[in-house]
């Protein structure tokens, strides 16, 4: 942790998060140095690093790679919700979708619809499903996910069930 940031008590647990509760996550604008920097190192197809190839390419010009998208998703929810919830860990991905380009100029909005809790008593947790999505300033839909989190209860662990 760098002398900038703070650790932040859990605000938020399990019992928090009921099937059909959404949360806003906030927006982000993608410039298209960003898309450029982040393909080299991370992801260097010439559809996301090379203007003219992009051009030529079904896309019609430079797009965003598929995990620098997933990952401006992942900050947006950490920053408005994760980074205040008590998440034990991430589980896993069930689905991941990229339903249309993203490009240097979008503004991505992000939000999250849980989709379904099941504590876990004895372990003091819950396993939570969202669904993940972003919009661009369009209204377009770019991204969608169905993700699973452990979280925990503000309660702890029960002898019981």
């Amino acid at each position: 942790m760098s002398e900038s940031e703070t650790f932040v008590a859990p605000s938020m647990y399990a019992e928090d998060f009921p099937p059909g509760a959404v949360f806003a996550l906030g927006s982000y604008n993608v410039t298209e140095a960003e898309i450029v920097e982040f393909a080299r190192q991370w992801d260097p197809l010439p559809i996301h690093t090379h203007s003219e190839t992009a051009q030529r390419s079904s896309f019609g010009g430079l797009v965003a790679s598929g995990v620098h998208v997933l990952g401006i998703f992942q900050r947006l929810h950490v920053e408005a919700l994760l980074g205040r919830t008590a998440v034990v860990a991430g589980r896993g991905t069930r689905e991941l979708w990229l339903r249309a380009p993203t490009r240097g100029g979008d503004i991505l909005t992000a939000s999250v619809e849980f989709v379904e809790n099941s504590p876990r008593r004895r372990r003091g947790d819950a396993a939570v499903t969202l669904r993940g999505t972003m919009v661009n300033q369009h209204g377009t839909l770019v991204f969608e996910m169905l993700g699973e989190l452990l979280i925990q209860s503000r309660t702890g662990p029960s002898a019981e069930g």
